[in-house]
């Protein structure tokens, strides 16, 4: 488990660019996101697409389109996914497993509302408005 504590919108973007860097994210991931309303979970998307090579103008919340795809370095593909608004049935209903393959990346901000059983990287950002976040990466 990786555990840090940022203190900027700024801060919880590079970190996340940093694992890209690192190579402790990268193609075939899905990234779990979850934390409250304000919490970081986009700035963290937006540091893991560009990491991938995104251009950060591309990258907004699909909170309405529920997913975003990007195109990053050599072609790979990003799905961004806002679940917020969708239920585990909805999910499978939709074929947005589909989605989840080892030839792209997926990052899915509100998680909780996901089945269950998909494994990924979970990020869980603690804190919200001017508070630190506490970012707790695990693998499961």
């Amino acid at each position: 488990m990786l555990d840090f504590t940022t203190h900027s919108e700024k801060e919880t973007f590079d970190i996340a660019r940093d694992l890209v860097y690192n190579g402790l994210i990268g193609i075939g991931d899905v990234i779990k996101l979850y934390g409250e309303m304000g919490a970081g979970k986009t700035a963290f998307a937006r540091g893991i697409c560009v990491g991938l090579g995104v251009s950060e103008s591309d990258i907004h919340s699909p909170t309405f389109t529920i997913v975003n795809e990007y195109v990053g370095e050599n072609g790979i593909s990003v799905y961004h996914f806002d679940a917020y608004r969708i239920t585990e049935k909805d999910w499978e209903q939709n074929g947005f497993d589909e989605y989840l393959n080892e030839n792209n990346v997926c990052l899915i901000e509100w998680s909780e509302n996901i089945p269950k059983e998909i494994a990924g990287v979970k990020v869980d950002i603690l804190g919200s408005g001017d508070e630190p976040r506490e970012i707790m990466i695990e693998a499961e």
